[in-house]
């Protein structure tokens, strides 16, 4: 009897004594109880109030990933209190969605928006992706900046193995040894790397040679160097890029004198930077000497765009390059009477005057002439869609270049540039990368851009694979 007393009340004591809490920190029922409530309540109200639209994709993930590792502590540190249990029931959610939904969808798209919203490459990458499958010239001229632009930064190893198959690596090829050729550090360097890796049949495909000929004519390279290196490579095509660099180079230079603008050692443009300005080269001189019997079409299509350039205007009968070089210099000495009533005049039709009429808009955004560039830009309006973007990237574009009204990017400026097709907008973000005087003020912009592209979270597929899931919601506990 004494026994079965013992053992009753040995039975008996647990229940006499404070309950053991299950939580894996030790503490009390009522502590763990209230701080899974705590860890949840903070997670719902971050994801509630730090939403899209007011804040960075960087801002949100910070916060939306403690939230989600607040919700894993919950359940795991208390997963007996009542917070605990309804979370592991999925009877909770955070902000507007599931636990899971959370966790396994929203964070990974997260992850996308931040990345897309990096900088501007990044940005431009994404609106070139919205749609993998075109091949039009709009999805080709984005491709091609966004190759430029990377060159241009030094990213070599990245653009070599940009994703392209097909006519695009050789696009690539090319656009990537131009940018090489025109640079002012190493390029030597990257020259013959790509010279060394790129086999000889698709180096010429890719223009290898007629890009570095113009490249060292633009660039102010010793003409005796030039020459050596045209006498390697005699082909027509080779001659005329060299003739065009030159026809360039002194259009920029004596464009220069003419406006009367101050002496400088070099002439910094979008696309490329002129340097040993004292190297000059007398072009009809050249053409003769390159083509003694006469020109080529291709060359006489130069010699022709470098007289208008330089203010002789063109024959009625001249290529669209040659009639839009002429409108160039009409812009560039404020020359607007004629400006205006040239495409008419020259009788220009068809895609020509729609040509001319897109150059017409941005040499008078250049000179500050907003209410002029507005008022040939609404035929383009009217008419909507690609038109529409052709003509807001036209404006852009001489605002770009405008010393009478500089550009300048603030928070919501390329998202609300009057431009709906995602690769015409990523154009217009890598020229203003490129752009010697770009000025941004205020939080960058990507964010609002990948916001009027991909918004929201609803509807979402699941991530490609678990370590994608677990690398865009996982977060050091806090």
């Amino acid at each position: 009897m004494r026994i079965r007393r013992f053992l009753t009340l040995l039975a008996l004591l647990p229940a006499a004594l404070p309950l053991r809490s299950a939580d894996l920190d030790g503490s009390p029922p009522a502590v763990g109880n209230a701080e899974a409530r705590r860890l949840y309540d903070d997670a719902n109200a971050v994801v509630s109030n730090v939403t899209e639209g007011q804040y960075s994709y960087a801002y949100i993930q910070f916060y939306w990933k403690r939230a989600e590792s607040y919700i894993e502590r919950a359940q795991r540190v208390y997963p007996d209190s009542p917070t605990g249990r309804a979370l592991r029931a999925g009877q909770l959610k955070v902000g507007p969605f599931a636990l899971d939904y959370f966790r396994d969808r929203v964070l990974p798209r997260l992850e996308v928006k931040r990345i897309s919203a990096f900088d501007p490459v990044n940005c431009a990458i994404f609106l070139y992706e919205r749609d993998k499958s075109r091949t039009d010239p709009a999805h080709v001229a984005a491709f091609e900046d966004i190759i430029e632009v990377m060159s241009r930064q030094d990213r070599w190893g990245e653009v070599f193995g940009f994703p392209a198959q097909g006519a695009m690596h050789t696009d690539l090829l090319r656009v990537m040894f131009r940018e090489a050729v025109r640079s002012r550090g190493d390029e030597h360097v990257i020259i013959n790397q790509l010279l060394n890796r790129v086999a000889a049949g698709e180096q010429v495909q890719a223009r290898f040679a007629e890009s570095q000929a113009e490249g060292m004519a633009l660039l102010g390279t010793p003409r005796p160097a030039l020459a050596d290196f045209l006498a390697k490579h005699p082909q027509n095509a080779v001659k005329a890029a060299a003739l065009r660099g030159m026809a360039e180079r002194e259009i920029r230079i004596r464009r220069r004198a003419a406006q009367h603008l101050p002496p400088a050692e070099e002439i910094d443009t979008a696309h490329f930077v002129l340097l040993q300005l004292g190297t000059r080269d007398d072009v009809e001189a050249v053409a003769r000497q390159f083509w003694p019997a006469g020109p080529t079409p291709e060359a006489r299509e130069i010699l022709e765009g470098y007289r208008a350039a330089l203010g002789q205007r063109p024959a009625a009968d001249a290529p669209l390059s040659v009639h839009l070089a002429y409108l160039d210099y009409l812009g560039a000495f404020d020359r607007f009477d004629e400006l205006e009533s040239y495409p008419a005049d020259a009788h220009l039709s068809g895609p020509a005057h729609r040509a001319a009429a897109l150059r017409v808009i941005e040499s008078y955004a250049r000179a500050g002439r907003h209410a002029d560039a507005d008022r040939w830009a609404a035929p383009f309006r009217a008419a909507g869609g690609g038109e529409s973007d052709a003509a807001a990237l036209a404006d852009l574009r001489g605002r770009l270049d405008s010393a009478a009204d500089p550009f300048v990017v603030r928070e919501k400026t390329f998202a609300e540039l009057p431009i709906q097709d995602p690769c015409v907008l990523a154009q217009a973000i890598m020229e203003w990368s490129l752009t010697p005087t770009r000025d941004i003020r205020g939080a960058a912009p990507w964010d609002a851009v990948v916001l009027k592209y991909l918004p929201g979270f609803e509807h979402l597929p699941p991530p490609t694979s678990e370590e994608v899931r677990r690398a865009a919601s996982f977060s050091a506990p806090y």
